[in-house]
């Protein structure tokens, strides 16, 4: 069987990556940070020829976009297997959905009585019990990354169709 290499943006994705992973909510794998609208990713492929990919993205900046587009071309010319999970438009706005949250400001006083995403982050990447955090605040992980639609449009318009979903929850 593959491993699973998941691949996130910044250290809020990589705290709720482990607690998925620790509570059995997603498929167990590695975690690495990589970001694909920053830095070209020929040296993480090669590492990882016979792995699954899972590239964890936020959309809030799509720059600069020849680097990601660069990037997603190289992983399909090389028939690696791999899926983006995109984020609109960010892990705050992800969370918004899957807890059923109005808006970020909602998300941060019903989590931790907080005012800002500086302090959200902070604590939520401290959360030691972050799990039973989501689960007070009726966490749905199936709704996690499910919106590519909104992002596909973006993908098409520059002649790139990668694999956008895969089954990675339990």
């Amino acid at each position: 069987m593959k491993q699973t290499i998941y691949f996130y943006e910044g250290e809020t994705e990589k705290h709720l990556l482990d607690t998925l992973k620790a509570n059995n909510i997603i498929v167990p794998g590695k975690a690495q940070k990589c970001n694909l609208w920053q830095k070209p990713v020929e040296k993480v492929t090669r590492r990882f020829q016979k792995s699954d990919l899972v590239f964890i993205i936020d959309t809030d900046t799509t720059q600069p976009h020849n680097t990601f587009v660069n990037n997603v071309r190289h992983l399909l010319k090389i028939k690696i297997s791999f899926c983006l999970m995109i984020q609109i438009h960010n892990l705050e706005d992800e969370l918004c959905f899957a807890c059923n949250k109005n808006n970020k400001n909602a998300l941060y006083r019903d989590f931790y009585a907080c005012l800002s995403a500086a302090e959200f982050k902070s604590r939520f990447n401290k959360d030691n019990n972050l799990y039973q955090t989501l689960k007070r605040e009726q966490f749905h992980a199936d709704r996690l990354w499910q919106r590519s639609n909104q992002f596909k449009g973006w993908l098409d318009t520059r002649g790139i169709q990668p694999l956008i979903e895969r089954k990675i929850f339990y």
